[in-house]
């Protein structure tokens, strides 16, 4: 569908990324994972990107985030204030979960967005197996959704493990790249083996994906969602 809608939020989530949240359009349904054309303002005319949405279907709005740069669609998207219109074009897509299987989520950077959608999908409802992720960043300031995603895992109904580049003393958790270590450590957790949500820039999805070939996982249990914009 096509719809012109508005932002009812919009800020910073991290030094480098920008998170808006825009008033849900009637009729618009859409499943966790898939994303929309988003169309602004910005100095040199109307300009549009495909966004995933950040938000579960049972939420009455629409999450989108990116990570900043010089571009004038992300420096017109950081912005947007309340009123500013938006316009959409979606859903689409074909990332999407497996609602029979447990799914291990990986992640870098702004690639949360979808697999945001998928948790909050994951802990509105009481029907899904086990979902967890495993989420790579540069820094503990640098992750996007950070006490949101923590608060989702202390429902107990998903698990989330974060894994940073770089951090000081005060940092309890892992330190370095998601490796085969560390995946192992959050596999021990799943009572049968999981389908493989890859999401992230072209680099982490690509080492990713090459990991779980490596550990002989089928191709057909690794999706994936390359931030090729990033």
């Amino acid at each position: 569908m096509q719809a012109e809608t508005k932002t009812i939020g919009s800020r910073s989530l991290t030094p480098s990324t920008h998170w808006i949240t825009v008033a849900r359009p009637p009729g618009f349904r859409f499943e966790p994972g898939q994303h929309a054309m988003v169309k602004i303002a910005t100095p040199s005319g109307a300009d549009d990107r495909f966004l995933s949405i950040a938000s579960a279907p049972s939420d009455d709005h629409l999450d989108f985030a990116v990570r900043l740069s010089d571009s004038d669609f992300k420096q017109a998207f950081s912005r947007l204030k309340p009123g500013d219109p938006v316009n959409l074009i979606g859903p689409a897509g074909r990332f999407q979960r497996d609602p029979n299987r447990p799914a291990l989520l990986l992640s870098g950077g702004i690639g949360i967005t979808p697999l945001r959608s998928m948790l909050r999908d994951a802990v509105h409802r009481s029907d899904l197996p086990l979902t967890a992720l495993l989420y790579g960043n540069r820094s503990p300031d640098e992750i996007p959704f950070r006490s949101e995603l923590d608060g989702l895992a202390e429902t107990g109904r998903v698990q989330v493990v974060h894994t940073v580049d770089s951090a000081d003393a005060s940092w309890k958790g892992p330190v370095g790249h998601i490796d085969q270590g560390l995946l192992e450590q959050v596999l021990g957790g799943f009572p049968q083996p999981p389908k493989y949500y890859l999401c992230g820039p072209p680099g982490m999805v690509e080492a990713m994906s090459h990991l779980l070939t490596s550990l002989e996982i089928d191709n057909s249990d690794i999706l994936h969602e390359p931030f090729n914009g990033y």
